[in-house]
């Protein structure tokens, strides 16, 4: 059981650290323990169970296996060069660099020294370009008391302007980089603010950037600046502006290798159908999910985000077949990847799809057991309530639907005062109420009812239907679908 957390890690390998572990293993093992050591690490990196007389011996290999797959993931040159951008590249070269200075350090000579002068001197000038700003502070540091004997206090003085500007640049960095990550743990989990507290947070982190970034002309700060600026358009629903920032920022990464990585590119192209969405351009949607795809390490939880991306747009593309696919694909994240948040997530957009199937027993199945997402209260919870009362009137559950009904009517009434639920919410349990007075049918005469749908029908309003909200499925197209099949 001590070494499961190996077998789980050799199991789920991806096809290029398997073959970077595989040459690496064949290059230092030798031939007399090669071939067994070898034919461990196939078994286990298939997935197989390794049959093996000695438990003790097998443990043994297996952990040598893995120190070495760690050495191998770290040192071949093939895998870090196929799998890694320049930007990450650099940054592990400088860190190898920083490290051969301080070993020749040890045991200085004059020859060494030269070396080092040399090594250090490549290093600040790449750290530099790069802005790898704690490396670039330390190589600064190493090379000011390196000479501490042999110099002047002007070099004292000089490196040390160097090394408080960009202690000043690193700073700004972490701090814009902190404020991004706080801001989407706040959409994603923790929810601690409203939607006019994070608006006027997006707004002081854009004044701060700009002024970090008049400062220091970091580019790493100004990727973030742009960052902001393109959730701002989002926030205030200028999708075409959006989409303009995300070509911008795909052009500023091109032309800034400090700011290029890989998976910035893919979230680029990610935020690019989610936009051309809500423009109704849906097959640009298909074509940029599809190309975003391109950036993400198969598995990672970077293309399961880009895959869930992909459910949305095969489903509001009505191309359920697809989007049914891609449900199941992302069910089979386990939920220590996933989180018990996002695997709830995933189960009811299953149920979705098999709602717009007309398979309402299946995806009442679906929500029998309570969903992490239920825990929720200001958005989901209310969601998967209505979604269970359309549940119920398509199956002619008339008691059930009215006793779920009253049960969100209670709920609302309790929260009325919390501005997190959306009005639209509360418009839908009001159009359910007036339905529930004609057993859940239509009533063409009710002239409150016909009110409320024209509301909920309406573009641009703020009781209007948003693509990848919980509400997957429009309350008011479902209704009207169902008016005319009546």
């Amino acid at each position: 059981m001590a070494h499961t957390f190996i077998d789980n890690f050799l199991g789920n390998l991806q096809a290029g650290e398997k073959k970077a572990i595989g040459r690496y293993l064949r290059n230092h093992i030798s031939n007399a323990e090669q071939s067994k050591t070898i034919s461990v690490f196939e078994q286990l990196s298939e997935g197989r169970p390794v049959q093996y007389k000695s438990p003790a011996a097998l443990n043994k290999i297996k952990s040598r296996i893995f120190e070495m797959s760690l050495d191998a993931l770290m040192m071949d040159e093939n895998y870090l060069s196929t799998t890694f951008c320049d930007f990450d590249q650099k940054h592990f070269q400088l860190k190898k660099q920083m490290l051969q200075c301080k070993i020749l350090n040890l045991n200085s000579s004059k020859s060494k020294t030269e070396v080092i002068d040399h090594i250090l001197s490549n290093l600040i000038k790449t750290a530099e370009k790069y802005e790898v700003y704690p490396i670039l502070i330390e190589a600064l540091t190493f090379k000011k008391h390196l000479h501490f004997a042999r110099v002047y206090k002007s070099h004292f003085e000089r490196i040390d302007k160097k090394i408080i500007f960009y202690e000043r640049c690193n700073k700004a960095m972490y701090e814009a980089t902190d404020r991004y990550y706080w801001f989407i743990l706040d959409i994603e989990g923790i929810k601690s603010r409203s939607r006019q507290e994070l608006f006027a947070f997006l707004i002081s982190s854009v004044k701060k950037m700009k002024s970090d970034y008049r400062a220091t002309k970091s580019q790493q700060i100004n990727y973030y600046l742009q960052l902001f600026n393109l959730i701002l358009f989002e926030y205030k629903k200028e999708y075409t502006s959006a989409i303009k920032q995300c070509k911008r920022i795909l052009e500023l990464m091109q032309k800034h290798p400090c700011i290029y990585r890989k998976k910035r590119a893919g979230f680029m192209y990610d935020n690019l159908s989610y936009y051309s969405l809500f423009l109704n351009r849906r097959r640009e949607a298909e074509l940029f999910i599809q190309k975003a795809k391109d950036y993400f390490s198969p598995d990672s939880i970077d293309m399961m985000i880009c895959n869930e991306i992909e459910f949305g747009v095969f489903f509001y593309n009505k191309k359920l077949n697809l989007a049914e696919s891609s449900a199941d694909h992302l069910l089979t994240y386990p939920t220590l990847f996933t989180g018990l948040f996002r695997k709830a997530k995933y189960t009811f957009y299953k149920a979705c799809v098999h709602f717009e199937q007309r398979e309402f027993n299946k995806a009442m199945k679906l929500l029998l057991k309570p969903l992490e997402i239920e825990k929720d209260k200001s958005e989901w919870n209310i969601v998967i309530r209505i979604f269970t009362i359309m549940l119920y009137i398509e199956l002619n559950k008339i008691s059930d639907a009215s006793r779920t009904l009253e049960a969100l009517r209670k709920y609302l009434d309790r929260n009325k005062q919390d501005d997190k639920i959306k009005k639209r919410d509360h418009l839908i349990a009001k159009c359910l109420r007036e339905l529930e007075k004609n057993d859940f049918e239509y009533d063409a005469g009710n002239k409150a009812l016909k009110n409320i749908l024209t509301q909920l029908a309406a573009k641009s309003s703020d009781v209007s239907w948003e693509y990848f909200s919980p509400e997957l499925i429009p309350f008011h197209e479902w209704l009207g679908k169902r008016v005319e099949r009546l």
